[in-house]
Order: C-alpha cells, then sequence, then structure tokens
C-alpha cells in the first residue's frame, strides 16, 4: 500500500496527501463522514480505501479484546450505515471513492462471486468491478513469466455490465500496452 514512507521516498508532496490508518469500520465511517463535511465541490479530493472488506466492526475488536468469540451480527449494519453517509456527499461534491473489497462465491447451483459486507455498497456505487488473476506461465519450462489479469464490469453507468477485459502483467516488462 501507500504508506508514509513510500509517499515520501517517491516524491510525493506530501501537503497533498493525506494517510490515515483506521482500526475499525465505525472510525471509518465517523472520520470519513467528518471530512466530507469540511470539502467543498471545487476541492480537488479522491478517497482510497484498502480495504474496507478487511476492516472489522468496532464490536467484533471489543470481543477480540474482552476474549469472546461469539459471531459479529453488526458489521452489515455499520457497513451500510457508512455508505448511507458517504454516497450523498460523495455524490454531491463530484468525489470519487475507490474502496477495495473482498467478495466470496454464493451457494447457488452455478456459483457467482459477490461483493462481501451486504448490499449497501453494491447499490451505493456507481461502478463494481472484480478482479481475478490467473499465472502466466512458460508453456515448456513452465516458468511463471507474470500473471493475466481479468476485470469483470459487475456493475456500471458508462460500460456495458459482464464486460470483461483482460491484460497480461509480466515481471519482465510489466503491462503488456
Amino acid at each position: 500500500g501507500i504508506t508514509p514512507e513510500y509517499i515520501q521516498t517517491n516524491g510525493i508532496d506530501t501537503n497533498r496527501v493525506l494517510h490515515i490508518p483506521i482500526e475499525h469500520l465505525e472510525q471509518l465511517k465517523f472520520d470519513i463522514s467528518k471530512r466530507l463535511e469540511s470539502i467543498d465541490r471545487d476541492d480537488r479530493v479522491i478517497i482510497f480505501v484498502d480495504s474496507v472488506g478487511n476492516l472489522a466492526s468496532k464490536k467484533e475488536v471489543e470481543d477480540a479484546l474482552d476474549g469472546k468469540s461469539v459471531a459479529d451480527m453488526s458489521r452489515a449494519k455499520v457497513m451500510k450505515s457508512l455508505w448511507r453517509i458517504v454516497t450523498p456527499h460523495l455524490t454531491i461534491k463530484d468525489i470519487p471513492c475507490v474502496a477495495i473489497n473482498h467478495t466470496y462465491q454464493t451457494m447457488e447451483m452455478y456459483s457467482k462471486p459477490i461483493m462481501s459486507g451486504g448490499t449497501g455498497g453494491m447499490y451505493s456505487s456507481n461502478k463494481v468491478l472484480f478482479i481475478s488473476k490467473a499465472q502466466d506461465k512458460d508453456k515448456t519450462s513452465k516458468e511463471l513469466l507474470g500473471y493475466d489479469f481479468t476485470i469483470n464490469i459487475e456493475k456500471s453507468r458508462l460500460v456495458k455490465e459482464k464486460s470483461k477485459f483482460t491484460f497480461n502483467v509480466k515481471f519482465d516488462g510489466g503491462i503488456n500496452k
């Protein structure tokens, strides 16, 4: 990820980048809503969250500290609340937000990937992309050369949904343009 050390060693203007470590979903909800309230439509801002799918709820963290191993049924509600609060700000103020999430497979006869964390993220998003990767190996030596990434357009207002785009990234040479 983009850590403060990465920012300093790669010549990024630290006055223009905020790196805000977050411990749980509620902290993200409170922090992002407070910051969005102070942003004007003319401000040039983009928000990255890496990763919302890996954030625990406050209850989950407290249960772990207390030595409890109970299931947390509040996480999906907190996640949906987060999207309900931030979506109007993002839309009205024209602020892009890139949030990385997890997927899991449904239990249907023909399983398909769905986004974790409830339906709030799916409903409030303008674009949902599922990215998968496969190994790119040399046919004769079986040596790993890189990866083939496939972007599946799950939801979009600009691109035909269910479209698939594949691109190759080699260790020697980078992205195949």
